[in-house]
């Protein structure tokens, strides 16, 4: 599976870019804003937060709200942090009245760290459709990560999909 290649970006976003991971190399975590704004050498903090928006935007960086060190690499050309996973079709969750319809044109950026040792080749997304799952917490419309198998077992949650 390829992964996207690389937006283009600013001469200043590359700084920003080469800054963070150079920090991150060198103290086993992220910068602070405010360890940014240092490094790069602007008094605004608004500037670096706009920096790091539009990094954000174009799939290089991902930052957890409200956590002090969260920006995480995700397109380190190094070894990229950010897997494509494709959306493998759309399955009816309620009743009989839609069947599985395979979709191949569709992936999702997401975080290898979020597929906890997974087997990346195995993982997959399918669409929901219907509302049969939302005990389970999934509703129409929603993305469900998923893992082709067929080692199931008794209580476990499962998408059966016939191929043929």
């Amino acid at each position: 599976m390829e992964l996207e290649q690389a937006p283009k970006m600013t001469q200043k976003q590359q700084e920003v870019l080469r800054v963070i991971r150079h920090f991150i190399e060198e103290n086993r975590q992220s910068p602070t804003v405010n360890e940014l704004a240092d490094l790069l050498k602007v008094r605004s903090l608004r500037t670096v937060m706009q920096y790091l928006e539009a990094l954000e935007k174009k799939g290089l960086i991902s930052r957890s709200r409200y956590q002090t060190r969260s920006i995480r690499l995700l397109n380190d050309n190094s070894e990229s942090k950010a897997v494509l996973l494709p959306v493998i079709g759309s399955v009816g969750c309620g009743g009989l009245t839609v069947y599985a319809q395979p979709v191949f044109d569709e992936y999702i950026k997401i975080d290898r760290d979020f597929l906890q040792g997974k087997n990346q080749e195995n993982t997959v997304v399918i669409r929901a459709l219907g509302n049969s799952m939302v005990d389970a917490g999934v509703s129409n419309g929603d993305l469900v990560l998923t893992e082709r198998t067929t080692d199931v077992n008794s209580g476990d949650k499962v998408v059966a999909i016939k191929l043929y």
